[in-house]
């Protein structure tokens, strides 16, 4: 009773309420230890997620191949604090044999960086507990336990599409349960490192773009420098060539002046200066029968072997330019090689057509010139003859003798063009008729004279006559005739440049 008193609040419970409240304790303490289970890794987790983040943004930070891999295997080992953390990098495109190609390894076990070796890797993160335990048994797994691997967490790199290689985490002391938050982060750290790896990839492309783009440039800068230079030459020879061949106004020697410079500056074997017939195609359709094409050709062009074709003359290749005098095609200037083929450029086309046009303006000038020079000639010969018919003419008005007037004029007449005979031929009344006097020039026959031994040329004789001088018995009676023929109808002269084919009968 007395105790009762002391204890005011005191309650007396049955059995069945005290298990109850037994059973509520144990379950609100299991719910304290689940809770203190879940707070007490958030610290260690929160560590672990900024190391997380911190070795991804090292990798993001790295653009070589070999700093990222460095970078990776030291980080990772520090971040799941293994033994050894290595990069396995796949040799073959069906991801069968491989190399490790970094490591990140304590000093007690062994390295496997540069170990060639096989595997089996399906593209999926694998995470093998205990090997000893391992529920497999293949050339991996045996090269896994001569590296003294005990447990290992291997997660797939790819760059883009591609299978790269293996991030491979080792623990060599004992098992370890690799946790589920620890195989997310190998293959996010994995899926990282493929993205550094392409990124490296795509800049070493685009540097060694860059650098070939550079070579190329400076290729192209150096071709075009040495085409100028070439250029400036080839301008400083035609230059040289026009001045030489412009210098000179005898076409013989413009021609050969043209062929020897130009078989110089293109070094090969021959140029040639072709010139066409006025009535002809020239001798180069004859040179070259199989192309007729080639007769008269408007445009430069080259061809760069016809061996098999023209091997009977030795030409194996050659470069053709027409050569225009004014707007008429005068020939044509060719280069030939005969040695071997040759690659006939574009520039030594339009160099050899340089050359063709200038040789065509030389030739035209050269022609000019030499047309003035005759008729300059002409003209001083023509004042020469009309001085010479005025003396004639003189010297006939001051002779008052017919034989004196007659002998002065065949003389005169004979000087003056240069004849070798020179007679006056007087007709009779029935149009017979004599030479009554005679120029000719030594080592002839003298009509005259014949005239004289053959009485029958006194009694018929004409035009005709003169060719049947050598035959005396065939008389020719045409101009007796024919009352003295066309001389009686207004014909003031005939010229006959052949005897021999004028037709007389």
């Amino acid at each position: 009773m007395e105790y009762k008193k002391m204890h005011k609040n005191y309650v007396n419970l049955d059995r069945t309420t005290v298990e109850t409240l037994l059973q509520e304790l144990t379950s609100l303490r299991q719910r304290v230890a689940e809770l203190e289970q879940v707070v007490t890794p958030i610290p260690n987790q929160l560590s672990q997620e900024k190391a997380l983040l911190t070795a991804i943004s090292k990798i993001g930070q790295s653009f070589n191949r070999e700093s990222i891999l460095q970078t990776t295997v030291k980080e990772v080992r520090q971040m799941f604090k293994a033994d050894r953390v290595t990069i396995l990098y796949f040799e073959t495109e069906a991801c069968a044999r491989g190399k490790f190609v970094a490591e990140d390894v304590l000093p007690q076990w062994p390295s496997v960086l540069n170990e060639a070796v096989e595997s089996l890797c399906n593209g999926d993160v694998r995470a093998t507990d205990d090997l000893y335990q391992a529920e497999r048994f293949d050339y991996n797994l045996l090269m896994l336990t001569r590296f003294q691997v005990r447990s290992e967490l291997a997660a797939p790199i790819y760059t883009g599409d591609r299978l790269w290689g293996l991030l491979c985490v080792h623990q060599c002391a004992d098992k370890r349960q690799w946790q589920r938050q620890e195989i997310e982060w190998s293959g996010q750290i994995a899926a990282r490192v493929g993205v550094a790896l392409k990124q490296a990839e795509l800049l070493v492309e685009a540097e060694q773009r860059s650098a070939q783009l550079e070579t190329k440039l400076v290729e192209q800068l150096q071709k075009q420098a040495e085409e100028l230079a070439r250029e400036e030459e080839r301008e400083r020879v035609l230059d040289e060539l026009i001045a030489k061949i412009r210098a000179n106004l005898d076409i013989d020697a413009i021609i050969q002046t043209t062929s020897e410079e130009a078989r110089q500056v293109f070094k090969c074997d021959r140029v040639t200066v072709h010139r066409f017939d006025r009535e002809s195609e020239g001798e180069f359709s004859a040179l070259f029968p199989l192309f007729p094409f080639l007769s008269h050709p408007k445009h430069s062009f080259a061809v760069d072997d016809v061996y098999k074709l023209l091997e009977q003359i030795q030409l194996r290749s050659y470069c053709v330019a027409p050569i225009f005098v004014g707007k008429k095609q005068w020939g044509l200037l060719a280069a030939y090689h005969d040695g071997e083929p040759r690659r006939w450029e574009q520039r030594e086309i339009k160099f050899l057509t340089q050359i063709g046009n200038q040789l065509g303006l030389a030739l035209q000038q050269a022609e000019a010139v030499k047309e003035m020079r005759m008729q300059s000639d002409r003209l001083a010969k023509t004042l020469e003859r009309e001085k010479a018919v005025a003396a004639a003419i003189d010297k006939i008005r001051r002779s008052v003798d017919i034989n004196t007037i007659f002998q002065t004029t065949v003389k005169q007449v004979r000087d003056l063009i240069k004849a070798d005979r020179v007679a006056i031929y007087r007709f009779n009344p029935d149009w017979s008729g004599e030479f009554v006097v005679e120029s000719v020039a030594e080592g002839w026959v003298s009509v005259f004279t014949k005239q004289l031994e053959i009485l029958e040329l006194q009694q018929n004789i004409n035009q005709c006559s003169v060719k049947l001088l050598a035959n005396p018995e065939i008389i020719d009676t045409y101009l007796q005739e024919t009352s003295g023929g066309l001389y009686t109808r207004g014909e003031r002269f005939r010229v006959v440049d052949d005897i021999y084919k004028a037709g007389f009968s």
